[in-house]
């Protein structure tokens, strides 16, 4: 989720009925120098995403948008059929970094089979430009297949990502980076969803600012402040959904881990961007036997418009530290303080030893 509002259109929200077939929404990213603010419903100051696409600032007082508008129209969940032989798929000559302009592939589940309705919501960022252009999500088939069809506009990338979730399951949103292929058809491959499994004891919403000890599937606990999940009623049902699982670092369906061997790996339900300047206090297991002392690494995988405590953007599908944690005296727990960097967004989250 954004850390100040969802920006990103059609994703079973109530800009779905504003936005046009084909035309992306553009989020600005840091290297535009401006911060992403929430999205007002009526979707103004969204443009065409042409070669000066921006979004204007949406101000203070604008609107958070919620993740789940049960009035919108639902997308269709149909394979797709043949390509339009009719679309020019020539690269522009101008463009110095990858031309896309169909992506394709398969969503499964952990088990491997094929997930239907599952949305597929490709980000783009283009040549020269910092900001991000996530198209309108398309949605799985029976078969677990999707292609996106990328506007001629926004087909010169640098670097595209794919994000992937069914709303209102207890699934892990998962971002994968899509390495662009030769030819107008670039194969994403089969991307992963996860599935959790919800906190079985979880405190009451109430009384204002007070942290819970949060125990999430194998061994992990948050230290959750629940305002800090989002805006007012959004925070609370967030709060009251959330759920987790553990995962196996050696699994070779995730996507994002790259160099990185991590000792635990986690994932989350529903997707949670923490507050502003706000980190939460985590406890990790100490099952790989670490001395007591030894430092480890805090990663998380990157959404849309997620930042580190510092205001430091944490791009899609990007996987990166964003704090350490140090072994316990008495050896027990791996413990990450807020201050020293903690868990800024409920995605996934790992620690691993420090890279030599």
């Amino acid at each position: 989720m954004l850390r100040r509002g969802l920006i990103w259109c059609a994703l079973a929200l109530p800009l779905l009925a504003a936005c046009g077939d084909d035309e992306p929404v553009t989020t600005p990213g840091t290297d535009s120098g401006t911060s992403a603010d929430a999205a007002t419903g009526d979707a103004d100051g969204m443009t065409d995403a042409g070669e000066d696409a921006t979004m204007s600032d949406a101000g203070e007082d604008a609107a958070p948008v919620e993740d789940v508008a049960p009035d919108v129209p639902e997308l269709e969940c149909e394979s797709p059929g043949p390509i339009d032989p009719s679309v020019d798929t020539t690269p522009d000559p101008a463009c110095g970094v990858d031309w896309v302009v169909f992506v394709e592939g398969t969503i499964a589940d952990d088990a491997g089979q094929p997930v239907e309705c599952a949305f597929t919501q490709l980000c783009l960022r283009g040549e020269g430009r910092g900001d991000v252009v996530c198209l309108q999500p398309v949605r799985t088939g029976p078969d677990g297949a999707y292609r996106v069809d990328v506007p001629s506009q926004t087909r010169c990338v640098r670097e595209g990502s794919m994000r992937i979730l069914v709303p209102g399951e207890d699934r892990a949103t998962t971002y994968c980076h899509i390495e662009p292929s030769e030819g107008a058809v670039t194969d994403a491959g089969t991307l992963s969803l996860y599935s959790t499994t919800r906190v079985a004891e979880l405190p009451p919403y109430g009384d204002g600012a007070m942290v819970r000890d949060i125990a999430f599937d194998g061994g992990l606990v948050i230290e959750v402040q629940p305002e800090h999940l989002g805006f007012g009623t959004e925070a609370e049902e967030r709060y009251g959904n959330l759920a987790s699982v553990r995962l196996d670092p050696a699994d070779p369906s995730l996507c994002f881990l790259e160099d990185t061997s991590p000792l635990g790996l986690w994932a989350f339900s529903p997707e949670a961007n923490v507050s502003e300047d706000n980190t939460f206090t985590v406890r990790f297991p100490n099952d790989s036997a670490l001395d007591a002392g030894t430092v480890v690494d805090i990663y998380v995988l990157g959404g849309l418009g997620t930042t580190n405590r510092d205001g430091g953007e944490i791009a899609e599908a990007s996987w990166e530290v964003v704090g350490t944690a140090t072994v316990s005296e008495d050896g027990s727990e791996i413990v990450g303080l807020a201050e020293n960097g903690g868990v800024p967004i409920l995605s996934f989250l790992a620690y691993a030893l420090p890279a030599q």
